[in-house]
Parts: C-alpha cells; structure tokens; sequence
C-alpha cells in the first residue's frame, strides 16, 4: 500500500502507526498474498477477536450494573457480524484492502463476516502497535461511541427470563396520539411503553422491565 493511502487509513481509525507493515498486513487478505507474498491479515484477525470480547466487556462491566446473563447478551449484540461490518462500511476501508483478482471480481457481495474480520484484525495490528490503551481508544471510537448494536428482541428475552422462573406476564397495548401505548405487568410493577408500531410499544415496555431487574 502507498504512503498516501497509509496516511488516509490512519486519519480514518485515528491512530498514526509506528511500524506502518502491521497496519498493511492488517488491510492484505490472503489471496492477495497467494499472488503477491507478503503477510495475510488472518493470524491478525484472531487476535483482535479476543481483544474485541475483552474490551467490550470490561465497559460493559464497568458501565452497567447487569447480571452476567444481560452482559454477555450485550456483548454479543456488539461483537456480533453486523455491527462491525457497519463499522467497517462507515469507515471505507474496503477501498483500501488488498484482495486477489478473483476476490475482486465479487466485491458487492463481500460479506458481514468478512468486514467484521478486518475489524478485528485492524485492533489486532493497533495492539500490538500501540498497546492496550490504544485498543481500547480505538474500539471505543469506532465502535462503542457509535453503539452499534444487532437489533435486540427484549420480548423475546422477556418470554425467557419468565419461563425460566415461571412468572406470569401481561401487555395491555391499545391505540394512542403517537400510535401506541403499552403497559407491561410483570411481578406487581407495571412499565411503559410508547411507539409508532404495537410492536415498538411493546419492545420498549419489556426494555424497561429488562432493565429494572425486576424480572
């Protein structure tokens, strides 16, 4: 990769490197290797997986008072395919990673997995670059600031939780100004809910008792 493109990348992630080959690596799949030589991004990608689900979950353990069942769903959620691959979009760093002529030919239809794994290997080369504070500036920059999330279903959490512990439940969701409002009784308490859709009343009302604990 040229110097120029070198610079835009790093003005891109915000991180300047001091050894520019990790962050090539880090942009060069391994077909382009198998053309060119080099050094592919894979063994840089399994790193920053494991960083990634360290980094994540300790700000979530130090940002939210959940039990562990709600903290590895929140984990998840982040971490999962989807959010990185709009990372990954929003950032344009497809236009700068290295693929063989036959990988190109299919450029539209690259997939979520692998964006999400050029995320990862990208926080692979800035750790072992910058160190562990430089991760954790990055991940928060690009990831968690954003607060990319796959679409949560809390009614669906609700339902398990409550089998789980055998409790009863009831929505009462009628028509209002805003569309619709909804009112979620669980254990004695009731929590509110408002959205365009029933469903989006709904979902927000279990959010609630989600988030409450009570349940």
């Amino acid at each position: 990769m040229r110097d120029d493109e070198l610079n835009e990348v790093e003005n891109i992630i915000g991180y300047a490197f001091k050894k520019r080959s990790l962050l090539n690596q880090a942009l060069t799949n391994e077909s382009y290797v198998n053309e060119h030589g080099g050094d592919g991004n894979e063994r840089l990608e399994f790193l920053g997986d494991g960083l990634l689900n360290f980094i994540v979950a300790e700000s979530l353990y130090n940002g939210e008072k959940s039990d562990e069942g709600v903290l590895s769903k929140e984990r998840a959620e982040i971490v999962s395919r989807s959010p990185l691959s709009r990372a990954v979009d929003d950032m344009g760093l497809m236009r700068f990673y290295l693929l063989g002529r036959g990988a190109e030919k299919n450029l539209q239809s690259i997939s979520e997995k692998f964006k999400s794994n050029i995320f990862e290997s990208v926080l692979g080369a800035i750790y072992l670059d910058g160190g562990m504070d430089s991760a954790k500036k990055f991940v928060k920059l690009k990831l968690l600031d954003k607060r990319y999330r796959a679409a949560r279903d809390y009614k669906s959490e609700l339902k398990e939780r409550a089998e789980a512990k055998a409790i009863v439940y009831s929505f009462n969701t009628e028509p209002s100004e805003q569309g619709f409002s909804s009112v979620l009784s669980v254990c004695g308490i009731e929590f509110f809910g408002c959205g365009r859709k029933k469903i989006d009343a709904e979902q927000e009302a279990a959010k609630s008792a989600l988030d409450s604990n009570v349940i």
